[in-house]
């Protein structure tokens, strides 16, 4: 593979974005409320939200060059692989076409879109400077599923809020986690291991079909995943990247079960898929 493409996709983390696609299919599901997804207007979510993670990802690089130049020499700006004109360049254009994206699809998602960018600057930031800055990463991946339903359709899914922000505190605890990737000590951090296993399964309680046999295999499958995930933090010693990889391949099974819960069977098998996409991807690029 050509050097520059590969420093490309390595700035923008491409083997996570899967689960992007399947946060998609999440807020989709939520806006069409039982009915079949549009695929057009669904299809062009997926590509201006890939557009604005692959940016904020190279952004997030843009921020931490000092850092990685340090720490991780092998990563992409730093090894001169890419300069720092062509990622800010790379960033705004992203950022720029997922907008126009939007703005001809659904014009009437441009507000929600435009809160998207403004919570990935603010993260990337930020991220080195305030602990509390994990929000906004939260917020960034429960904004994906407010704008793909925001492209959807005018009028959502009353659990929206609740998927949403469950699919928050999974980020949130997973990138506190994550802050630990590099070195130091775990301490409290080790425990939230156990909390990001409950997260997903509170999401139980956001449907009257809780108890229905359909949500078996997705549920078993996420929670299998998330304990072997799990499992890296408490060995000795902690193996976090393995770990936060897991987690984040494992968001996609987050939007599986989710999406079992809403009856979209045909979706939840589709964010498997992207799930295993994202694990296989990960072995050529990292995702952390």
């Amino acid at each position: 593979m050509n050097s520059k493409i590969e420093a490309y996709l390595q700035l923008a983390r491409l083997s996570n974005l899967p689960t992007v696609w399947s946060n998609v299919l999440m807020g989709a599901a939520l806006a069409s409320q039982g009915l079949p997804i549009p695929i057009t207007t669904t299809l062009a979510a997926i590509i201006a939200i890939s557009l604005f993670y692959v940016g904020g990802m190279a952004q997030n690089d843009l921020v931490d060059l000092r850092i990685d130049s340090e720490e991780r020499p092998e990563r992409p700006i730093p090894s001169g692989r890419i300069n720092k004109g062509e990622v800010r360049l790379f960033t705004l254009s992203t950022f720029i076409v997922g907008l126009i994206i939007i703005g001809l699809t659904a014009p009437q998602a441009l507000p929600i879109a435009f809160g998207l960018i403004i919570a990935i600057n603010l993260y990337n930031l930020l991220h080195k400077k305030w602990t509390g800055s994990l929000i906004f990463m939260g917020l960034c991946r429960a904004l994906v599923y407010c704008t793909a339903a925001a492209m959807v359709a005018q009028t959502f899914a009353k659990q929206l809020p609740a998927f949403a922000t469950l699919l928050a505190l999974y980020i949130i605890v997973l990138t506190l986690i994550a802050q630990k990737e590099a070195n130091g000590p775990l301490g409290y951090r080790r425990y939230l291991a156990i909390a990001i296993i409950a997260i997903p399964f509170l999401a139980y309680f956001t449907t009257a079909h809780f108890l229905d046999k359909s949500f078996l295999a997705p549920s078993l499958l996420l929670l299998v995943w998330l304990i072997r995930s799990a499992r890296h933090i408490w060995s000795t010693p902690p193996k976090v990247v393995p770990a936060i990889l897991g987690w984040l391949s494992g968001i996609s099974l987050l939007d599986a079960f989710f999406l079992a819960l809403l009856n979209q069977p045909e979706l939840s098998l589709i964010a498997v898929f992207c799930f295993f996409t994202t694990v296989l991807g990960h072995r050529r690029i990292l995702g952390t």
